[in-house]
């Protein structure tokens, strides 16, 4: 089982999330959970996780102070999961600059944790391989195709799965083996280079370009974008065609 600990200063997220997810269908087990991030310092010492879930705004030391700790120490390379509100959502994209693979938005949904886990187990088991699966080119290839024809849709591995007729954990590990990354960097890739052509052809404003492209906040594209290109959605138009957003 993959480790995992659970930083929030609420004492109901601390005490009834390890017990309230299927966390051992997905491979992983809550073994310790902290109140602010100097207790997630110390944890982090004692267990060594694979994920943490990591809320922001909390007491002692914060999220994002506990996060510029973890960047610069021997566990840099620990899973996290920013737990926010949709208040709190500016701090999440900060989050993300720090190292965070992405976010839960409070109060949590368990498709979405599901579909994280499956990322996060496949990228796990990479670097821990445990046993040998043939791909499976043909499956990996439907999903492509899904993905490329539904990516302006809410998406998620397990609706995928559901349309292939396969579970949710296998998807993802024949995806990865064939395509050589996740059904979710896939999806954002096809997500960004669609922002790229919206951006180049069209004059549509960054709000409606995230409509169009499955983005749920337009906040969100533009720190993804600035992510994969180095430029924001409008310097990057400016760039292409001169023109401002």
């Amino acid at each position: 089982m993959y480790p995992v600990l659970i930083v929030d200063d609420e004492t109901t997220i601390r005490e009834q999330l390890p017990v309230a997810f299927e966390w051992a269908q997905y491979g992983f087990e809550v073994v310790a959970t902290a109140a602010n991030g100097k207790e997630a310092m110390d944890k982090t010492r004692e267990c060594c996780p694979d994920l943490i879930l990591l809320d922001i705004r909390m007491p002692v030391m914060d999220g994002l102070d506990f996060l510029k700790w973890l960047h610069d120490s021997p566990y840099r390379e620990t899973n996290v999961l920013i737990l926010t509100g949709y208040s709190e959502f500016d701090y999440a994209i900060t989050a993300m600059k720090y190292g965070a693979i992405g976010y839960l938005n409070k109060p949590l949904d368990e498709d979405e944790i599901a579909e994280y886990l499956i990322e996060i187990a496949n990228r796990l088991a990479l670097r821990h391989p445990e046993e040998k699966m043939e791909p499976v080119p043909d499956l990996a290839e439907s999903a492509r195709r899904y993905i490329d024809t539904h990516y302006m849709e809410p998406v998620t591995v397990a609706g995928i799965a559901a349309a292939l007729f396969v579970t949710p954990a296998y998807l993802g590990q024949v995806f990865r083996k064939a395509m050589n990354m996740t059904i979710r960097q896939y999806l954002m890739t096809v997500r960004i280079e669609r922002t790229k052509e919206l951006l180049e052809r069209t004059s549509l404003h960054i709000y409606e370009i995230a409509d169009r492209v499955g983005f749920a906040e337009s906040k969100y594209l533009v720190a993804c974008f600035q992510k994969e290109t180095g430029l924001s959605p409008a310097a990057w138009r400016r760039e292409k065609t001169g023109k401002d957003s």
